[in-house]
């Protein structure tokens, strides 16, 4: 009798543990990078998306062009001539110069300045900067996708991000050379805040600062958008994962970005009454 009493009991337990499994999702690890045929998928995506800028010989004529080559000439002859954190462009202006990089972030033409010493030439230098800011976005937006689906879905969302309707108007309508890198670095800044809350190790902490103060140094307004848009989303899987302290670190996460990011923010906080802003700036 006590021996069927037992194995009743412990049919009981299997059922209940069949029946009522534990509803919290298990943390999802880092992403994995795509395989072979992936990588071919994000690549026939992000060629696609820049195919006009590579057969055509100029860059697009876009609203912003004019102003993306000034800042960008004048940025990599400031890097030329020792200036290694410029502020003016000389040729802005009428050639009466403008303090431009008191007021635009100047990362994105870092990397203009670094392309170019491989082309060797200031329009290739852009144009390439273009294309390898699409293979990256195409990339960073499949590891992202990784974290919460499929290889299959993650290469899809890949795809779809770098040929999103936005990013085709800033490439080819504006050819805004900052909202485009902008626009590249964000789904990196979502994949660390999220490995924030579901990791929490130190090299997720690293990645969101680093990322994040990138992105702040690339384009402010993205990255506060960014932050906003990130806050309903990581505080409903902190609450699900009950991991509300890791919005504590998310919130140290953000203040140490700021702290990082303060060699541009703080001047232009401080000399914005010095300035005088116009609609446009002229070369």
């Amino acid at each position: 009798m006590i021996l069927a009493d037992d194995q009743h009991l412990l049919a009981l337990s299997t059922m209940e543990n069949q029946v009522a499994p534990d509803r919290t999702p298990p943390p999802a690890g880092w992403p994995r990078w795509p395989s072979f045929p992936g990588c071919l998928a994000l690549l026939v995506a992000s060629t696609l998306s820049v195919w006009p800028l590579l057969v055509s010989g100029p860059l697009p004529d876009g609203s912003e062009a004019s102003r993306t080559l000034l800042f960008a000439r004048g940025f990599v002859d400031a890097i030329g001539e020792g200036v290694f954190f410029p502020r003016w462009i000389d040729d802005a202006n009428d050639a009466m110069g403008a303090p431009v990089f008191e007021v635009h972030p100047p990362l994105a033409y870092y990397a203009v300045a670094v392309v170019q010493l491989v082309t060797g030439e200031l329009i290739e230098a852009i144009r390439w900067t273009v294309v390898l800011a699409a293979l990256l976005a195409c990339l960073l937006a499949f590891l992202a996708a990784r974290t919460v689906t499929s290889e299959p879905a993650s290469v899809v969302a890949g795809a779809l991000y770098v040929l999103l309707p936005s990013r085709m108007i800033e490439l080819y309508g504006r050819f805004s050379l900052v909202d485009l890198i902008a626009l590249t670095w964000l789904p990196l800044v979502w994949l660390f805040a999220r490995m924030v809350v579901v990791d929490g190790s130190p090299r997720a902490r690293l990645g969101l600062v680093v990322s994040l103060t990138a992105s702040i140094a690339i384009q402010p307004l993205v990255a506060l958008v960014t932050a906003l848009a990130a806050v309903p989303c990581v505080l409903s899987l902190a609450l699900e994962l009950r991991r509300p302290r890791s919005l504590l670190t998310m919130l140290a996460c953000c203040g140490a970005s700021l702290l990082c990011a303060a060699a541009y923010l703080v001047p232009l906080a401080l000399e914005q009454g010095e300035l005088r802003h116009e609609p446009t700036v002229q070369a």
